[in-house]
């Protein structure tokens, strides 16, 4: 939950493999600790596993707001900046659900790149799909209720 703690971890990890004086490589594993706010899915009821403070603890470490903090006291972001980041976020955000809503969605792309080999399991996960497709039509899978 330390943007600037995982980017001198990644930095000091990136050195020690760069660093011609070690004689055997080794990988460096980087564990990171993040805080899911939302539910899972959207049947997903997080109140069933966790109470409003564990996430108030949560929150008090909330990366965006302590990094904002951190750059703020550094002198490197005010509130005109920060309105600025924000309108473009929206702008983009906007765009971007503006160019989604026009994309076509095939059911049977959501196993194209599930492994760089299809599994048996997941051939024939596909192939029962394609047969509902068959049998029901598209507009059964895609209808919202």
């Amino acid at each position: 939950m330390d943007p600037l703690a995982v980017y001198e971890v990644t930095r000091a990890a990136r050195e020690k493999a760069l660093d011609p004086r070690e004689h055997e490589a080794a990988p460096t594993l980087i564990e990171t600790v993040e805080y899911r706010y939302g539910a899972h899915t959207t049947a997903d009821d997080p109140s069933e596993y966790r109470d409003d403070e564990e996430v108030e603890r949560w929150r008090q470490v909330d990366p965006i707001d302590r990094l904002e903090a951190y750059l703020r006291r550094e002198g490197l972001l005010d509130d005109e900046e920060i309105a600025d980041i924000e309108a473009e976020n929206e702008s983009r955000m906007a765009a971007a659900v503006d160019q989604l809503a026009s994309v076509e969605a095939d059911p049977d792309d959501m196993f194209a790149d599930a492994f760089a080999e299809p599994t048996p399991r997941i051939a024939d996960q596909r192939e029962q799909m394609r047969e509902l497709r068959e049998r029901h039509g598209d507009a059964a899978l895609t209808r919202e209720e």
